[in-house]
């Protein structure tokens, strides 16, 4: 006699999806996506002389995917248009801790496209956390002086103003003025 669980029809289910969803497209698509992010560092083979490079063909069985292409980090400053929508994505790349894309984004924003002095401030902001947050004390002072120009009104929230990096710096260009 054969000992069969009550869990057994459950545990052959549980295999089946596993097994749908290993050869499912999209999930493929996305093993695929991260480890192209590992595989970059790594040389590619080049052709041999003579050949031509070696493309995929696409199967029957595997569904078409869009003909956009992929968007690329350098992409994103090219779609906002506006300096509103270039600080707003500037903010949002210092929240993803993308402090060289963020910088580059808040930079590209000030002007006179900012429609209110308050924006050139957070724009400035923003700035100065990134320079603090990356050793770089002169140009973060720098940037909160420039904050302050930009709006006399500017202040940092009490819990932006306790961080350890970047509060003692922006304190002293506060009772500076």
């Amino acid at each position: 006699m054969i000992f069969v669980s009550k869990r057994a029809p459950r545990c052959w289910a549980l295999v089946a999806v596993i097994s749908m969803l290993s050869a499912c497209a999209t999930v493929q698509k996305g093993v695929d996506g991260i480890v192209s992010v590992f595989d970059q560092d790594t040389a590619k083979p080049a052709p041999k002389s003579g050949q031509p490079p070696a493309t995929k063909v696409p199967t029957g069985d595997t569904p078409r995917t869009s003909s956009k292409p992929a968007a690329s980090p350098s992409a994103a400053p090219a779609r906002a248009t506006s300096a509103e929508e270039l600080l707003a994505e500037g903010i949002k790349k210092y929240e993803d801790a993308r402090y060289p894309e963020a910088a580059e984004l808040l930079k590209s924003s000030l002007g006179p496209g900012l429609r209110s002095r308050a924006s050139h401030a957070r724009a400035h902001k923003y700035l100065a956390f990134i320079h603090c947050i990356s050793k770089r004390e002169a140009a973060c002072r720098q940037s909160f002086e420039r904050a302050f120009a930009a709006d006399p009104a500017f202040a940092l929230t009490p819990a932006e103003a306790g961080h350890p990096q970047w509060g003692p710096v922006y304190r002293s260009v506060a009772d500076a003025r």
